[in-house]
């Protein structure tokens, strides 16, 4: 309701970039007509350059079996055997910290260009360097 958005905080946009983040809550949305599009809703604390404040996140399965992938690796149990559910709870049980990415960019849709917002839980690769040769081209005449 109107109301209770006047009376609450509106955070502002997380900063584009590194940022230290807890799990703080999580729970599964069914979707009664296509289960293909049921979503977790997670709720995590993070620092934004300084101020501490609630980021929720809708993820799909995709997004949810990347972020497991990716947490695991950079919480360095990437060689565990895990239930998602309880890799959750424990994250929420122990205060777990751990880092989030987020990127900014823009997209062709149907509709035009849209602002998008991506969120990562590993740095992005570099770019491999290209490589130069160092042989000597010939000489022409």
């Amino acid at each position: 309701m109107l109301k209770d958005l006047m009376s609450k905080e509106f955070n502002g946009e997380l900063t584009e970039g590194e940022h230290n983040a807890t799990l703080t809550s999580w729970q599964y949305v069914a979707n009664k007509d296509n289960p293909e599009k049921d979503y977790i809703k997670f709720t995590f604390s993070v620092d934004n350059n300084g101020i501490q404040q609630t980021y929720n996140r809708n993820q799909f399965e995709r997004d949810v079996s990347i972020m497991l992938s990716h947490l695991r690796r950079q919480l360095g149990r990437s060689n565990e055997t895990i239930k998602p559910k309880d890799f959750f709870e424990g994250l929420i049980k122990n205060k777990t910290e751990f880092k989030i990415w987020i990127e900014y960019t823009t997209v062709a849709t149907q509709k035009g260009m849209r602002r998008v917002q991506n969120l990562h839980f590993q740095p992005a690769l570099a770019a491999a360097p290209t490589e130069t040769s160092t042989e000597d081209s010939p000489l022409t005449d």
